[in-house]
Parts: structure tokens; C-alpha cells; sequence
């Protein structure tokens, strides 16, 4: 409506001119890395709907000819044209709930008459041009050099204490990927404050840095490939981002900031709540919501801190504590380690990881996570829940216990898991007809507990319940008196070395994998000898795995099923 009135403002249009310049940089960056369904895509488009598909090197050509010759009146000649009495189609989504009035066509009409009839300021741009942050000198120098030559990755460890590890990779020209953690996270905060510590990082994320709110911190970040998020998990604290080679020094100087100069912004924490609320009160409509609510209250033996998060929980949340909390668990980074993956140097980060985390504040404070986390309970469990009308329901079926965590247990695991996928789909759905897809998922984990978690689950018409959770039962029972079959285990190793052959070409995998092995206290070069695993991979092993993780008498049921007439 602004955009008719008024126009476009000159500052707006050279924003989305620099933008999109800094797109097809990028682009033509990674021209000799572009995946093949990217490929694949623009040519279906080319057949299918003439688009022209010149490659990357003209259309990036064309863009730095033609683009700036652009008219910021010529933009708004052509939005006057877009005329929004006579195009319009409205849709209107909502919720069977009782006492909920759908609105009728007159109703909307007359939202957009009194829409038209308001009076909209012309845009005024309010973003300062000033640096977006001054760093102090530092004298922090690397007191330590660790290479781990297998991996090719070079550790750091700061004189501040800061841990820095560097793996430089050549999968993508254009990208460098960021991650950090210090030990702690919602664990170190009390149970009152524990829904507002939940929200802590998402808050701040919203709010924008120093003085700059979200859509200033925005604008200021035009034409930059870079960002930084915070995150606190349960036994963690850190942050996660990427940036492009030349924009580096702004990821860390948002990086910067965010230990130093967090912002908290009412306005941005009352939408963000607002958006929550709405999405949980929408979502509690539906059966598998409920049901899923159930099941993880059961699971966490009704935890504090293992409900599902509901506009309910979610009203526990105070913005003053969550930005307290934020700045207590943010204020010393001398226990972090960071990680950089992608086109970088050690050489190129030298200069500013010393400046900026040199500049961080380093309190040489010993803390890390505590166990205060909800537990599963350890014998069987069923429970059936009865919500919804439509004829169709949800099966899972979990097992747990004590796990070991060895290199040897986990690979086994994934093993088991892959052959539990391939006999399940064989015999659920395709032998029995009986589903569209099964679930399953294998997840052993060290901290607090270690422990594993196996499930199975799937939907299916509520009279074939107990006819398929047996077939299940005894595909389970199958692998462990028989284990695979040459040509399943033939089929697993492929499937694996498969995954694993693209994995390594991914920095995500690298960032992900050096984290873990760090956080859990694993050896790194575990990463690289994955192959040797699945070389030495057996049926004895996976039917032996199948033999302790089974435990039927111990197993935990849910099914969901249509509320009863």
C-alpha cells in the first residue's frame, strides 16, 4: 500500500540492487561446485516453462550491465501498475474448533476497504552508516598449535583459553561455516526460570545488536554474506553461522557483539511470543500433537523440563529473566572452542580471531553441564490415546537402556538401524500393504547419560494395530536369531559408503563431526576411519547388537486411535 502511495524510497532500491549483485557473485563464485540438481532444475524450467538458461557467467554479466541503470521511479511505475483492485485472490485457512466463526466474503472485503482508505506515511530510512562496531586492542597471541595432519585440521588454543580449530576444505569457493560451544547451557539454570532460559537465544536473535533492531541490523548487512545465531541447548551454550571469504570480519564482529552487546528489544519479544502462541494454539488441534504431548509427558516421567513446549508453558516465559540468563551464560568465552569449516586459511584467520576473540570476555570461571534432565522410565509401558475422528492412527514403539559409548557400539548401531529400515519396508509395507512408510530411528548419546533410544513408528488403519506391531515384533525377533543376509549386509555397506562418500564433501559434515568429537571427547581421527567399520561390518555383529538393544520386556508402546462414538 506504501509502495502505491508513495513510491519506493532511492535508499530501498539500491539495497535490493546491492543484494542481488552480491546473489549472483556468490553464484558465479561457485560456479565449478554447483550440485547437479541445481543443473537438472534450470533445464526442466528451460523445457518446460522457456526459460532462457544462458549459465551463470552471462546472467551475472547481464546483471552487472543492466542493473544499475535501473530507475528507482521506474520500479514505482511499474508497482502503481500492479493493481490491487482487480487481481486479488484471497484464501483463508483455519481450524475446525468449536465457537471458531468462519468469515465470510463481506467481511474480508471490508478489511481491504478500510486497508485503502488508510492514511501511510512516505518511508523514511533510518540506518546509520557508522562501523558496526569498535573492538578494543588486544593482546591475546596463540600460546599453542596442535595439526591434526590426517584430518587436515590446525588447533589453536588461545592465550585467553579460547580453542580454535581450523579445517580448510575446497567443496564450496564461496562459504565458511562457523560453530561454538562451552559446556553448561539450561543445565545451570533453576527450574523457575528454566522456560525463559528456553527462549533466551531466540530472543536475543530477534532483537538485533547493540543499537541496531532486526530490520536495521538488516539493512546494515546489505550486500554481506554473513550472519551469527546464539543457542542454548541443555547442555550447551554457543553460536552457529557462515559467511563468505570477504565477509569474515562481519561474522565476527557479530560474533563480537553478541557476547558484548546483546540487544533486548520489547517489541521484537511480544511478535516473537505472539507468533509461538498462535502456532501452538493451532497445533493443539491436531490429534498427533496431543498424542505426541502424551507420549513425551509419559517419557519424561512429567519433568519439569520434558513437557512439550504449549501456549501454556510458554506463558512462564519473561522477557527480563531470559535476558538475564543470556548475559549470564554468555559473559565468559574462555572456555569455548570454535570451529571453522570451508574455504579459509589458517593464515587468513590468524589476524582476526586474535583481534576479535582476543577481545572477549575471559572470567576463568570452571563450570560445565549437570545431570538435572528428565529420565525414561526403565520397565515396559503402554499407553493408547484416543483423539480425533478421522479413521487412521499412529503406532510407535520404543526401546532404551544403558548404552556404551565406543566407536565399535555406535557404528553397530547404525548398522542395525539400516537393516531395521530395509526388513521393516519390506514386510510392513510392501509385503503387508499395511503403511505408506516406516520410522525408525537408533540414537545412543553420552551426556548426561549414556544411554540409547531405538523407535519404531508408523501410521496405519486403526483395525490392522495389533496385526502389524507383530509383524514388527517379528522382524525384530528375526534379526536377532538370524542376523542379515549376505545380501542385505552387501546392501547396508553400499548404502553406507554411499552416504558417507557424499558426507565428506559437505562442510556441514565436518563442522558437525569435529563438534561432536570435541564436545564428547572422542579422537577426531575417528572421523576418517569410518570405512574400516564398514569393511569389517558382519551379520554376527548386527545380530548381536539387535540381541542387546531389544529388549521387549522393557518396551514402551503408544498408539494413537480415533476418539470412540
Amino acid at each position: 500500500l506504501r509502495a502505491q502511495k508513495h513510491g519506493f524510497a532511492e535508499s530501498e532500491l539500491e539495497r535490493a540492487k546491492t543484494n542481488t549483485l552480491r546473489r549472483y557473485e556468490e553464484m558465479f563464485n561457485e560456479r565449478d561446485k554447483t550440485k547437479s540438481n541445481l543443473y537438472a532444475d534450470e533445464l526442466v524450467r528451460h523445457f518446460l516453462n522457456e526459460e532462457t538458461a544462458p549459465g551463470i557467467a552471462i546472467e551475472y554479466d547481464l546483471q552487472k550491465k543492466y542493473l544499475p541503470s535501473v530507475k528507482v521511479g521506474e520500479v514505482n511505475e511499474y508497482a502503481a501498475s500492479l493493481t490491487l483492485d482487480k487481481n486479488q485472490v484471497v484464501t483463508v485457512s483455519i481450524p475446525e474448533k468449536a465457537g471458531l466463526r468462519v468469515p465470510e466474503r463481506k467481511d474480508l472485503e471490508a478489511v481491504f476497504t478500510a486497508t485503502k482508505g488508510k492514511t501511510v506515511e512516505p518511508y523514511v530510512d533510518e540506518v546509520s552508516n557508522a562501523p558496526l562496531v569498535d573492538v578494543p586492542a588486544s593482546n591475546v597471541t596463540i600460546a599453542k598449535t596442535r595439526e591434526l595432519k590426517d584430518l587436515g585440521v590446525t588447533e589453536w588454543t588461545l592465550s585467553n583459553g579460547i580453542r580454535v580449530v581450523i579445517k580448510p576444505t575446497d567443496f564450496k569457493n564461496d562459504e565458511i561455516q562457523f560453530s561454538a560451544y562451552s559446556p553448561g547451557g539450561l543445565s545451570l539454570i533453576p527450574d523457575s526460570v528454566y522456560v525463559s532460559g528456553t527462549q533466551a537465544a531466540d530472543i536475543v536473535n530477534e532483537s538485533g545488536l547493540g543499537e541496531l533492531d532486526a530490520v536495521q541490523l538488516t539493512k546494515r548487512l546489505t550486500g554481506k554474506i554473513a550472519n551469527v545465531s546464539p543457542t542454548i541447548s541443555e547442555l550447551q551454550e554457543g553460536f552457529y553461522g557462515q559467511a563468505a571469504p570477504k565477509d569474515l570480519e562481519v561474522m565476527f564482529q557479530m560474533l563480537y557483539m553478541y557476547f558484548m552487546q546483546p540487544r533486548k528489544d520489547t517489541t521484537a519479544y511480544q511478535s516473537m511470543m505472539t507468533r509461538q502462541k498462535t502456532m501452538y494454539d493451532g497445533m493443539s488441534a491436531y490429534p498427533e500433537y496431543v498424542f505426541i504431548d502424551s507420549v513425551t509427558s509419559l517419557l519424561s516421567q512429567r519433568h519439569l523440563r520434558g513437557r512439550m513446549m504449549s501456549t501454556k508453558v510458554l506463558e512462564e516465559a519473561r522477557l527480563e529473566s531470559a535476558f538475564r540468563l543470556y548475559k549470564e551464560r554468555f559473559s565468559d568465552a574462555g572456555d569455548y572452542t570454535m570451529f571453522f569449516v570451508g574455504n579459509i586459511t589458517p593464515e587468513a584467520l590468524k589476524p582476526l580471531a586474535l583481534k576479535y576473540l582476543g577481545a572477549l570476555p575471559v572470567t576463568q570461571r570452571k563450570e560445565t553441564w549437570r545431570d538435572v534432565g528428565p529420565r525414561m522410565p526403565e520397565g515396559a509401558l503402554e499407553k493408547t490415546v484416543y483423539k480425533g475422528m478421522e479413521k487412521k492412527c499412529m503406532v510407535v514403539q520404543l526401546f532404551n537402556g544403558p548404552f556404551e559409548w565406543t566407536v565399535q557400539n555406535r557404528y553397530d548401531l547404525s548398522a542395525l538401524k539400516e537393516l531395521m529400515m530395509i526388513k521393516l519396508r519390506e514386510e510392513i509395507r510392501e509385503e503387508k500393504g499395511g503403511t505408506y512408510g516406516v520410522g525408525v530411528d537408533a540414537s545412543p548419546k553420552k551426556q548426561p547419560r549414556s544411554e540409547y533410544v531405538i523407535s519404531v513408528n508408523f501410521g496405519c488403519n486403526p483395525e490392522r494395530v495389533e496385526e502389524l506391531l507383530n509383524t514388527a515384533n517379528s522382524v525384530l525377533k528375526k534379526i536377532i536369531a538370524e542376523g542379515a543376509s549376505d545380501e542385505d549386509l552387501k546392501k547396508i555397506q553400499e548404502i553406507q559408503r554411499r552416504e558417507r562418500e557424499k558426507a565428506v564433501k559437505e562442510n556441514s559434515f565436518w563442522l558437525q563431526r569435529l563438534q561432536q568429537s570435541y564436545s564428547m571427547g572422542d579422537d577426531p581421527a575417528q572421523i576418517v576411519t569410518y570405512n574400516t567399520f564398514v569393511d569389517g561390518l558382519t551379520s554376527k555383529a548386527i545380530q548381536q547388537a539387535a540381541a542387546k538393544y531389544f529388549t521387549f520386556d522393557k518396551a514402551k508402546k503408544f498408539v494413537l486411535l480415533p476418539e470412540k462414538k
